[in-house]
Parts: C-alpha cells; sequence; structure tokens
C-alpha cells in the first residue's frame, strides 16, 4: 500500500475565530501539554477530522488515531476473541491518542467505560489525548455526567464554520481566480465537505479539459 503524506497544519485555513483551537492543535503536535484531553467540537464540516489529522502529521513520537466507531468494534472484537489486553497495550502504547468522533460510543457503556479508564491513563503518564465530537462535552447525548465531566477535564475548544475568507481561500486553491471564488461563496453553503468537493471538481475540471476556470464557464 502506498503511505499517506503527512497532513500539515497549513492545509487548515484559519480564520479569527478558530485561531485558538488551531493554536491548542499546534501545542498538543509539539510537546506533552497540560490540558489533555483536548476537546475539539462543531458541526459537521467545521474541520475538526482534518485538525486531527493535521496533528497527527505534525506530531513526534508515536499517534494512535481513529473513530468512535472504530473504537467500538475493535473493543467489541477484542472481547470476543479474548484479548481485550492486546487492545488496551495498543491503545496505550503511545505518545497521542487521537478519537475522532466521541458521539459514536454514545449509549455504549462498555466501550465508554472502557475508553473514560483510557483517558485516565493516557493522562496520568503524561500522554496527549485529543477528542473531537459534534457537540461540547455537557451537551454529548448517551453519556453519564460522569463520562461528560471526565470529557471536559482538559481543554474544550470549538471550531466554527468556514466564513467566506475561508470557502475563498479554498476555491482560490483549487485554482479558480479570485472572482469565480468570491461568486462560488456566494452559492455555497458554509460546511466544509461541500466545498471540498466544489474544489475537487474544478481540479479535475482543470485536469482533464487543461482550461482554468473563469467566469466564462
Amino acid at each position: 500500500a502506498t503511505a499517506t503524506a503527512p497532513v500539515a497544519f497549513d492545509a487548515f485555513i484559519t480564520c479569527d475565530e478558530n485561531m485558538f483551537v488551531v493554536s491548542a492543535c499546534k501545542k498538543v503536535a509539539t510537546a506533552s501539554v497540560p490540558f489533555s484531553p483536548l476537546f475539539i467540537y462543531g458541526a459537521s464540516g467545521c474541520g475538526k477530522t482534518l485538525l486531527t489529522e493535521c496533528i497527527s502529521g505534525a506530531a513526534t513520537g508515536r499517534v494512535v488515531k481513529m473513530s468512535g466507531a472504530q473504537f467500538v468494534s475493535e473493543f467489541t472484537r477484542s472481547l470476543k476473541e479474548h484479548n481485550v489486553f492486546a487492545f488496551k497495550d495498543f491503545c496505550r502504547k503511545c505518545d497521542t491518542f487521537i478519537l475522532d468522533d466521541v458521539q459514536a460510543l454514545s449509549g455504549k457503556r462498555a466501550s465508554t467505560d472502557e475508553f473514560m479508564q483510557l483517558i485516565v491513563d493516557l493522562r496520568n503518564a503524561g500522554k496527549n489525548v485529543v477528542l473531537t465530537a459534534n457537540a461540547a462535552p455537557n451537551n454529548l447525548t448517551g453519556f453519564d455526567r460522569h463520562a461528560q465531566s471526565l470529557l471536559a477535564s482538559g481543554l474544550v475548544a470549538d471550531v466554527v464554520a468556514p466564513n467566506a475568507y475561508v470557502k475563498s481561500v479554498m476555491l482560490r486553491r483549487a485554482g479558480v481566480t479570485s472572482d469565480v471564488a468570491d461568486a462560488l461563496c456566494a452559492r455555497i453553503a458554509n460546511d466544509g465537505h461541500m466545498i471540498s468537493g466544489v474544489a475537487k471538481k474544478i481540479r479535475a475540471y482543470v485536469d482533464l479539459m487543461g482550461a482554468s476556470v473563469d467566469m466564462s464557464v
């Protein structure tokens, strides 16, 4: 398999509202931090997963990164196959642990209990923990008060949806002129997934047609 190139922080276009969360992510990537876990929350398309990829790409030491659904699946399988201790060791033998979409653990008591203990163990060992979710810890459903408290015990930071500036830069990076980018911004929702999809179509058009994208297209 071909190795995926690390994602640099330059890939995340920062607006003023996201300076704080980006600074926190950069700090996590460079050293052990006193505010573990770093809990990043925001709506779909805000760039939470991209930020975790940036941390993973820039971090020193071993990084374990998985989605909430993957954690539940792997933990459940380890129980069925009677090798739960191997799973525990895998998650703990790292310098930075990243879990994307914590809300996937909602209502899954055994997986949640295991994950809460993992957070405690990693933090006690001086390891960094980074979590993302679609809501702040106190607004997550399917988690008891103890779990919500632990999730919020480090640094909680929100990431806002792409504004006009961010959308324009994303589109200009795809190869369109400023006037085209500005015109498209007014028609595209503030959703990073949708903007990325438009940018990919633009790159494909430029590559396949051998022509630039301007207001006449």
